[in-house]
Order: structure tokens, then C-alpha cells, then sequence
């Protein structure tokens, strides 16, 4: 029997185990969702994440985004550009420095 989507009322198959487990559509939102934190500035010094674990999370979103395009699933179009996106915005955030938590006072918009 196949997993189920750890999304709350979702009743696809994971596709993808990354925080669980997830169906496509769900685990791109999932990626979103921690893309947007990693990007958000740091409000003050005692809200800091650290800094290796935001890089592993990120690291880790790269790793399944590759993994999921390379297994041959039929996306549809929106989703290719949607995993697309992740990537690019992944890579950009690990090549700048800029994720949340590296220490670096300061941040680029992206």
C-alpha cells in the first residue's frame, strides 16, 4: 500500500519524502513555504536560525527537486516552471549567502 500525502486531507501517494513525505503540488508549496523564511530578513539578534541547518534544509530541497525531475514523472507545465523556480531560487540563496540565519548582517532581496 502506498504512504499518503503527510499533507492534512490529502489523500495523493508521496511522490517525495522530504518533511514526510508529500504529493507533487504539496511539496512544492512546502518548498515555497521554506524559501520564503529562508529569504525573510532577520528581525533581531535573538531570532537568528542556525545557519547549517538552513543550509542542509536548502541543500536538501535542491537534492529532491533534482531527484524528483530526473525520475521522468509527467508534470504539467506549471509545475516544471514551479520546480524550476525552486531551484534557481535555492541555488541563488546558497551561492549569495543571503538564507536567514548565516550570520551575515546583510541580506539581498531576491
Amino acid at each position: 500500500m502506498h504512504r499518503r500525502c503527510s499533507y492534512v486531507g490529502c489523500k495523493e501517494a508521496v511522490t517525495v519524502a522530504f518533511e514526510g513525505g508529500y504529493c507533487v503540488g504539496h511539496f512544492i508549496s512546502a518548498c515555497y513555504k521554506c524559501l520564503e523564511q529562508s529569504a525573510e530578513p532577520l528581525v533581531g539578534d535573538g531570532h537568528e536560525r542556525n545557519g547549517r541547518l538552513q543550509r542542509d534544509s536548502l541543500i536538501e530541497i535542491v537534492d529532491k527537486v533534482t531527484s524528483l525531475t530526473l525520475n521522468s514523472i509527467a508534470f504539467t507545465n506549471l509545475e516544471r516552471g514551479q520546480l524550476m523556480d525552486i531551484l534557481l531560487w535555492t541555488c541563488d540563496l546558497l551561492s549569495t549567502g543571503t538564507y536567514r540565519g548565516n550570520g551575515s548582517k546583510s541580506f539581498v532581496n531576491i
